[in-house]
């Protein structure tokens, strides 16, 4: 019996991860029950991360560390970034 075909085209990647950062990577997927990384378990990590960093927002600190520019990074949801600024705008008042 064939799978249904996805209703979301997908898009074949490959890439050459350093072997430190893939063998953690395979530490952290493995499944003790499947004694293996389980299928689709790589691409489900990927694509649950490539989605929060498009969908999150990046805050540079710099206006109240007194730190140069990107010295001090906060990445976030939307909300979360607005209420840090507002939090940060109030101090500075």
């Amino acid at each position: 019996m064939s799978r249904k075909a996805s209703p979301t085209p997908a898009l074949s990647i490959h890439l050459h991860l350093p072997a430190e950062i893939g063998t953690r990577l395979q530490l952290y997927l493995f499944s003790e029950v499947e004694g293996k990384v389980p299928y689709g378990a790589y691409q489900a990590f990927v694509t649950a991360r490539l989605q929060e960093f498009f969908s999150g927002r990046l805050l540079d600190l710099a206006p109240w560390t007194g730190q140069p520019e990107c010295a001090n990074l906060v990445r976030g949801n939307q909300a979360t970034i607005e209420l840090l600024t507002a939090l940060l705008e109030g101090d500075r008042k």
